[in-house]
């Protein structure tokens, strides 16, 4: 009886981690952006990053990311991994490298192929 119920326990407590992993890497790339790149990077006037992507590029590329069909994988890590002017690099430890992946395949999902 002791090992029913420890086997239901411990399905229980793994339930939420088997469902994040049934995630699709589209879906968990929209979820690592929405909570880790959208406040700096999403529409609006005061979205820091996109303001400065703005007076970059002007309008020759779109200075929200997730609209952006130019964004190659290597560029999107190296940004993320290391310091670039404005943004302070994101830890391992903050977005581990699936997470990483996962993120470059959504901001890249319109790039042509």
């Amino acid at each position: 009886m002791k090992k029913i119920i420890h086997t239901a326990l411990t399905l229980f407590c793994l339930a939420p981690f088997a469902a994040g992993a049934q995630d699709s890497a589209m879906e968990t790339g929209e979820r690592i952006y929405l909570a880790r790149c959208e406040y700096c990077h999403g529409e609006g006037p005061q979205k820091g990053g996109t303001m400065m992507l703005h007076r970059r590029y002007g309008e020759s590329k779109p200075a929200v990311l997730h609209q952006r069909i130019d964004l190659l994988p290597e560029y999107i890590r190296n940004v993320v991994r290391t310091n670039t002017p404005g943004m302070t690099p994101v830890r391992i430890t903050e977005v581990n490298e699936e997470e990483l992946d996962a993120l470059i395949a959504f901001l890249t999902r319109n790039n042509p192929d």
